[in-house]
């Protein structure tokens, strides 16, 4: 009994600590009634101490669009993204949600959450995403009625997720779940 997600899926953010002087391991769910994907830093703060939060993938339920790509009948849905503390502070404990973006109804990230640093003397990022609109009575066995789909990339401060997007923009076709994504700024490509 359970669906597919509570059986085989489930996943929240832990923290694994290396011990390199006596090589031992320990793990800490740092949040066990959140279920996240996707967990991203600033990768220029990788390997570094002192990062204060990650931002997941929010995973609010399951079945949907996935049968398309022959996935389990029932999968999870990416409805948002969470912002969860990494640090305690006087506001809020590791592991603590501290921010989060809800999609419309319909509407589903079929991305993961993808950092871009922030130009200028404001610190932060934006976090980008691509969602796809997919309404319930859409047939995801009748695959004429995928070209009706859209998607948006949308963008959000990262400060203030609750806000909502500060830019988003149609795409010209829709996007089927990929889930991997980065940030490379154009100078490090060439």
């Amino acid at each position: 009994t359970g669906s597919f997600l509570s059986q085989y899926a489930t996943s929240f953010l832990h923290e694994w600590t290396l011990d390199l002087k006596t090589g031992s391991c320990t793990e800490e769910c740092l949040n066990p009634n959140s279920i996240v994907e996707f967990p991203v830093i600033d990768s220029r703060s990788n390997g570094m101490e002192g990062v204060d939060a990650v931002y997941c993938a929010a995973v609010s339920t399951v079945g949907g669009p996935l049968l398309v790509n022959k996935a389990p009948g029932q999968a999870i849905l990416i409805d948002g993204i969470s912002k969860l503390a990494l640090i305690d502070n006087d506001d809020f404990k590791k592991g603590d949600v501290v921010g989060r973006y809800v999609l419309p109804d319909d509407w589903y990230s079929v991305t993961e959450p993808t950092l871009v640093p922030k130009k200028g003397k404001d610190n932060g990022e934006y976090v980008l995403m691509i969602a796809t609109n997919a309404p319930k009575e859409t047939s995801w066995q009748n695959t004429e009625d995928l070209p009706a789909l859209k998607s948006q990339i949308l963008v959000l401060d990262a400060g203030r997720l609750a806000d909502g997007p500060v830019w988003s923009a149609d795409l010209p076709h829709h996007v089927p779940y990929g889930l991997h994504s980065c940030f490379v700024e154009w100078d490090k490509m060439q």
